[in-house]
């Protein structure tokens, strides 16, 4: 029996029993699989909102969908059951989906919810509720303000992660009732807000600079401003599909070890806002563009385009994931070419594009290791890959070195008076592919190499050997 004295709960499900909302995961799903079916959805929702999750849930299987529970309430649902209390699941969510996941959780006598032709939220619920229990007769616990046609009709009132403005409304509405709260409000830290647009992957957009500093172009004001202009303008776009990657791959994270912190997949953020922000954020990287020249903006259109392409499609695809994400690092390239408007020579290309397909194949070894036989879900690789990915990634590093050498040996002199020193330059990358590698194997590496890389000091060190050889091979 809770505090108010009911031994029924009614408990909700979106915002409530899980983090997000079944309707958007649903539809999240649905885009998963193929986003064309986005095109379709102003006509399924013709026949109405209950209808249109009917039809939402009807397509997802049953490894499609991956829930962020809230701990606090499964806690406080399953204090109450064990107390003698029946608990119901009572949602606007569809019952094909709220059946699923209190077959899962176990806790729950029964489950009311949607069912294609009525959308049981609102005064609906409310109605529904009384009906089956009368006025008076159970608690109910939720998260958001169409819940108080509800709170109207119960006895006992549960808060669950809402709002201190809620809370306060609902405290001024029902003064006589008794309240309990459940679990914390969504609030949007900086940390949060740094983990969404993953601020540390900014790192590969330095990549921009390149250009600059192999141009000897780094003495040139309108130079240095135009690429910090599209390192900004990387920077912003760059989180902006990150964001868009993690709604699509919500699900697939929240299994993963590491992968299910991320705001969006624990439920920190929910959808809606993860996609505005990631709209606000591509928004504010095409400002910079425009004071950039015309082929900026159509490398950072493609550079778009084909991360959109790599989260729907490439991903699942063995191979052409790897040699997709290597691209994406060579177009930051490209853009830096193109801020300032300079030739680079082919050897640079032919070095980038080696290096990053080596860290690409290291980014799916790590994932691989982390499943150990079994498949690596979102992706097209299994346990069994692992040997053959680590041979191909450290091969592929190598010949980045291999092309250095060429470089050295064929077109070095030309912007270098002593080019002969530049040869040294091979131990360092080789050394750095050699480490990463072997610490990957050590499982010394998470699933981000990116940040692994620039969180070991040893590669600064290496980065400044690097450097101080060009400086003394005296740049002509």
């Amino acid at each position: 029996m809770d505090k108010s004295g009911s031994r029924i709960l009614c408990v909700d499900l979106d915002g409530t029993l899980i983090l997000s909302d079944a309707l958007f995961e649903t539809a999240v799903a649905v885009l998963r699989k193929n986003p064309l079916r986005a095109l379709l959805f102003p006509f399924w929702l013709i026949g109405g909102k209950a209808r249109f999750k009917r039809r939402l849930s009807s397509m997802c299987g049953a490894d499609d969908l991956e829930f962020p529970f809230s701990e606090d309430v499964i806690s406080y649902v399953r204090g109450k059951v064990q107390g003698g209390v029946k608990a119901y699941l009572v949602t606007a969510s569809d019952s094909l989906v709220a059946g699923k996941i209190a077959d899962r959780l176990g806790l729950f006598e029964g489950v009311f919810a949607s069912d294609g032709a009525v959308n049981l939220k609102g005064a609906e619920k409310a109605a529904f509720l009384e009906e089956m229990f009368g006025t008076g007769n159970f608690s109910y616990i939720g998260n958001d303000s169409c819940d108080i046609d509800v709170w109207k009709v119960s006895d006992g009132i549960v808060l669950a992660n809402c709002s201190k403005k809620l809370e306060k409304k609902v405290r001024s509405e029902f003064p006589s009732k008794e309240i309990e709260v459940v679990g914390k409000p969504r609030r949007l830290s900086v940390s949060c807000a740094a983990r969404l647009m993953r601020v540390h992957q900014w790192a590969k957009n330095l990549l921009v600079f390149v250009p600059l500093i192999v141009a000897h172009k780094y003495s040139n004001p309108g130079d240095v401003f135009a690429s910090i202009l599209a390192f900004v303008s990387f920077c912003l776009c760059a989180s902006g599909t990150y964001i868009i990657n993690d709604i699509l791959d919500a699900g697939n994270d929240r299994r993963h070890c590491q992968k299910r912190f991320r705001p969006v997949a624990s439920g920190e953020v929910s959808f809606p806002g993860a996609a505005l922000a990631a709209a606000f954020l591509l928004f504010l990287g095409l400002l910079p563009a425009l004071f950039l020249p015309e082929g900026f903006r159509a490398v950072l259109a493609a550079y778009t385009a084909l991360t959109f392409l790599y989260s729907a499609y490439i991903k699942k695809k063995v191979l052409l994931d790897v040699m997709c994400l290597a691209i994406l690092y060579n177009i930051r390239i490209y853009a830096g070419i193109h801020s300032i408007v300079v030739e680079i020579s082919f050897w640079l290309f032919a070095f980038s594009l080696f290096i990053f397909l080596s860290l690409a194949f290291l980014k799916r070894f790590v994932e691989i290791r982390a499943v150990g036989k079994e498949v690596v879900r979102g992706r097209g690789y299994a346990g069994g890959d692992r040997e053959i990915i680590a041979v191909l990634g450290a091969s592929s590093g190598l010949i980045s070195a291999l092309i250095f050498i060429m470089y050295i040996e064929n077109s070095a002199h030309l912007y270098y008076g002593n080019s002969n020193i530049l040869l040294l330059g091979v131990l360092p990358i080789i050394f750095f592919i050699c480490r990463i590698w072997i610490r990957a194997f050590r499982g010394e590496v998470d699933s981000d190499p990116v940040l692994s890389a620039v969180k070991d000091p040893a590669n600064y060190l290496l980065i400044l050997i690097m450097a101080a050889l060009f400086l003394a091979s005296g740049p002509l």
